[in-house]
């Protein structure tokens, strides 16, 4: 037998928490369910589905403890039509059901064996970094949307966690683009170095339920087929990807040739405009950086976009231009989602020529350590 009270507010959020790691069509029946165990004063919640697992611990008052699973859908949504106030959850030996009671509710709720839960960590775990929650987070937000979507080319689906002396990096491509940013680190001279290819999924999920401030300690289990990350009262934990994270240092440009510097919102403004425009011809965006005319004036980046039968939109910004002129075209959507990603109040946009990839990069003093590559689209006659 199990039994315990707990407040329903905080059993709602570590429900939902939770329920980030279940999969959609369980390959099998215990994977729709979550564990929960009652012990020294706390709840334990897991759910896994084989690639992550979420573990969320909340206060409890412990009257015996002991460990059940109960079907994870039914559960989180009776806990979320409950009022805020104390839950009492008693499981009964004979029916083999969870009894749950609150201020006006009752439900019995068949169980599943808890034995059969598969475990969350397959080995021991070893310690490699301390990070900042909200820098983490802010991270992962920064390079995630560049993941591959589909799994004909299963490392690009994650992203590619560096860890050095003292710096962490953090790396996304697909066939078209590259999202790269990196950060100091806790300083450790005795660290190993370490290159872990995380799925996309599980960072993306992460940064969702990391707490705002506070550390988060970085793990990685002894056989190294498993990285936990460990923030107060929550573990996610996630396989790595197998394979080799393409070296993408390769495809950086060393220098360019034309060099534009704008204000970062005006240039969002300007690709969301020319987008309506280009989502009816295959997302190409005309970009254009003028030289100034004279020494003493600035240049400007025009970006354009024609719809066939429709129409087409032109936006001319003001802008700090070094080198000669150059027009490319690029996907308005990669435009778009690299620009969204700087957060300085201005942008640089590097260019060579028209084979190369365009860079896009914060710019200022403070500008974070941060880039992204995109390819051109080429068309033939420019």
């Amino acid at each position: 037998m199990t039994h315990f009270t707990c407040k329903q507010p905080a059993l709602d959020r570590a429900l939902t928490m939770v329920s980030r790691a279940l999969a959609a069509h369980p390959t099998l029946p215990i994977l729709a369910s979550v564990l929960i165990t009652a012990d020294d004063a706390q709840v334990t919640l897991i759910t896994t589905n084989l690639e992550i697992g979420i573990k969320v611990e909340i206060d409890a008052e412990i009257i015996e403890a002991g460990s059940f699973c109960l079907p994870a859908k039914l559960f989180q949504e009776f806990i979320h039509s409950l009022p805020a106030d104390l839950i009492e959850i008693m499981v009964e030996a004979g029916p083999w059901t969870a009894h749950l009671k609150s201020l006006h509710s009752d439900a019995h709720i068949r169980l599943l064996d808890a034995a059969e839960y598969p475990s969350l960590l397959s080995c021991e775990k070893s310690l490699l970094v301390h990070l900042e929650a909200a820098l983490l987070k802010e991270m992962i937000g920064q390079v995630a949307f560049a993941t591959a979507k589909d799994d004909s080319y299963p490392v690009l689906t994650g992203i590619l966690l560096q860890l050095r002396e003292t710096t962490i990096s953090l790396a996304a491509a697909d066939a078209f683009r590259l999202a790269v940013r990196q950060a100091e680190a806790e300083s450790c001279p005795d660290r190993e170095q370490s290159d872990l290819l995380i799925p996309g999924k599980t960072l993306v999920e992460l940064a969702r339920i990391l707490p705002e401030e506070g550390l988060v300690d970085l793990l990685i289990s002894a056989n190294r087929s498993q990285v936990v990350f460990q923030a107060p009262r929550l573990t996610v934990v996630s396989r790595l990807i197998e394979g080799t994270f393409p070296n993408y240092t390769d495809i950086i440009p060393k220098n360019y040739t034309t060099r534009a510097v704008l204000n970062r919102s005006e240039l969002a403004a300007a690709i969301k405009s020319a987008a309506l425009f280009a989502r009816e011809n295959s997302n190409i965006t005309k970009l254009t950086i003028k030289a100034p005319e004279s020494d003493l004036g600035n240049g400007s980046v025009v970006l354009e976009a024609t719809a066939e039968d429709i129409g087409d939109g032109t936006s001319v910004l003001d802008a700090s231009v070094e080198g000669p002129g150059v027009t490319m075209f690029f996907s308005s959507k990669y435009l778009a989602e690299a620009v969204a990603a700087i957060t300085t109040e201005e942008a640089a946009i590097e260019l060579t020529t028209t084979a190369k990839p365009g860079v896009l990069k914060p710019a200022g003093a403070d500008a974070p350590d941060q880039l992204y590559i995109v390819m051109p689209i080429y068309k033939q006659g420019c």
